[in-house]
């Protein structure tokens, strides 16, 4: 079956022998779960772990006015009408909801801004997934215990006043995860 793409199970091992949820995803879909119920139920989380949600999905663009002009005369999707500047992050940001899920979409302010060499590198497109976490700091001296590669070990704040934290994509075969506090703790 050469050539010939093929369905993976979950839990299914690939050629290294490991299954394709490693010790480095424990926190999205942790150890303890066989396989039938993983299968079954991929987001079950037992009852000492966090529930998590989707923040928000980040998509990196070159100029907000000029794709969110796109969004709202293409899909007739309104956006938020709220333009943020992050200095820390050297970029503009602005929400759409879909469907009850946030999209963040990302204009850098800076030629060194991480997004500016994003979109130079890759062009528009998805930029990071964005979930909440109840305890971000617990989350992260967790994760960093584990050995899960971070980009930030202590939170920053992000958009709307929220308190982040970027796992490296190494952590996530190559996908960019930002934790982010669900609440005040």
């Amino acid at each position: 079956m050469h050539g010939t793409p093929q369905r993976l199970k979950l839990g299914h091992k690939c050629r290294t022998s490991m299954p394709l949820w490693s010790h480095a995803y424990d926190f999205l879909v942790p150890s303890g779960l066989d396989s039938k119920s993983a299968s079954a139920n991929v987001v079950a989380m037992p009852q000492n772990h966090d529930s998590y949600t989707i923040a928000h999905i980040a998509i990196a663009v070159p100029e907000l006015k000029d794709v969110l002009g796109k969004v709202e005369s293409v899909l007739n999707l309104k956006p938020s009408g709220h333009v943020e500047e992050i200095p820390t992050q050297k970029v503009r940001t602005e929400f759409v909801s879909i469907g009850g899920v946030r999209f963040e979409f990302l204009e850098p302010t800076t030629p060194d801004s991480p997004i500016s060499r994003f979109l130079e590198k890759r062009g528009s497109g998805i930029h990071h997934i964005a979930i909440f976490v109840e305890d971000l700091r617990a989350k992260l001296k967790e994760l960093k215990s584990k050995g899960v590669p971070l980009i930030d070990e202590i939170p920053k704040i992000g958009a709307d006043g929220y308190e982040i934290a970027f796992l490296h994509p190494k952590a996530m075969g190559g996908i960019l995860v930002e934790l982010v506090q669900k609440s005040e703790v």
